[in-house]
């Protein structure tokens, strides 16, 4: 049997995303948000949605320390969002996105030794905070050929092989989350 979730921020666009989550939960399936910032998590919660995932962070970046800071920093008040909504999983991505989707801080060409290093050290982190609160970061790969240029780690390839270096259980690929979940 598969666990199924749809992402509210991509259905029903002309009703309120509460509404979005309990026709979505009607209709069987868990229910996914992006940027928890925007919405009223007090109206969320009083849904009988079952949450799936939603952002891990709101800024900063794995790839450099300022950005690791920032991004840790965010990702404790993600933390709090997830258990008001009792979500189990927080993703990330390479480096924070704007309002189209795009990277605030691109990388042009293959991320350097020390952003992988960096990008370790800042997983490994997470993974500890995500233990600590029981929660699961799950990186995400994006499409750079098409809609997320410059976001670095954009490879599934890159991704796996961050996470197999951090070997946490507190991180995850996005894609393995996906397919654990999905087994039940």
């Amino acid at each position: 049997m598969y666990t199924l979730a749809v992402c509210a921020e991509m259905v029903y666009r002309d009703l309120p995303i509460e509404e979005r989550a309990r026709r979505i939960h009607e209709a069987g399936f868990q229910v996914e948000i992006w940027d928890w910032t925007r919405h009223d998590l007090d109206a969320l919660a009083q849904t009988p949605a079952e949450f799936s995932s939603m952002t891990g962070y709101i800024r900063g970046t794995l790839t450099d320390p300022d950005g690791a800071a920032e991004l840790l920093r965010t990702a404790e008040e993600s933390i709090k969002a997830a258990e008001h909504l009792g979500c189990p999983r927080l993703n990330l991505h390479g480096t924070g996105l704007d309002g189209e989707g795009l990277p605030v801080v691109p990388v042009t060409g293959e991320a350097t030794g020390e952003m992988w290093i960096t990008a370790h050290r800042t997983l490994t982190r997470l993974a500890e905070l995500g233990e600590s609160a029981g929660v699961t970061f799950t990186l995400e790969n994006l499409n750079t050929a098409v809609d997320h240029p410059g976001v670095p780690f954009a490879r599934a390839d890159d991704v796996f092989s961050l996470v197999a270096a951090v070997d946490r259980p507190g991180l995850a690929s996005s894609s393995l989350s996906a397919a654990r979940m999905a087994r039940g």
